[in-house]
């Protein structure tokens, strides 16, 4: 009788992510990446205007600043190029710290200085799930490649 492997922390989570994006390739998988990426840093931007706002999202607006839409923004991360949309407000005070303004390589953000802006915020979670995520995307893909 074999060894049973370990169950991992994240095992549903990669189970979910394998079963909505399908990878075939390595290629597929960097997609995915790009994709969650985006969609990591959007959700960082949302949470740093809700922040500056100070209401959440579907919640009464506490003065004549609100929501405002988004602008569509093209940022050259480690995984590539990737399209996001940045939130904005309506008198145009909205300063994203993630994102900044006219910064297009966020390639370094896991090691730049922003990490302290960010402490405090609730997507700090997000940030460390993220790199757990990364991390295992990368074991995976190895393992892949070692085994075939």
């Amino acid at each position: 009788m074999g060894r049973k492997r370990p169950e991992r922390k994240n095992a549903k989570l990669i189970e979910s992510i394998l079963e909505a994006y399908q990878p075939e390739t390595a290629q597929d998988i960097q997609e995915a990446l790009k994709d969650l990426t985006a969609n990591l840093l959007e959700e960082m931007l949302m949470a740093e205007l809700d922040d500056h706002l100070d209401y959440e999202y579907g919640k009464k607006p506490l003065s004549l600043n609100t929501r405002n839409g988004y602008s569509s923004k093209k940022v050259k991360g480690s995984n590539g190029e990737m399209e996001i949309k940045v939130p904005r407000d309506r008198d145009g005070s909205f300063e994203p710290q993630i994102v900044k303004k006219h910064e297009k390589d966020i390639s370094n953000i896991e090691k730049s200085d922003n990490f302290n802006v960010w402490k405090g915020y609730d997507y700090k979670r997000y940030i460390c799930t993220y790199s757990r995520h990364l991390w295992i995307w990368t074991f995976r893909v190895n393992s892949i490649k070692d085994n075939k």
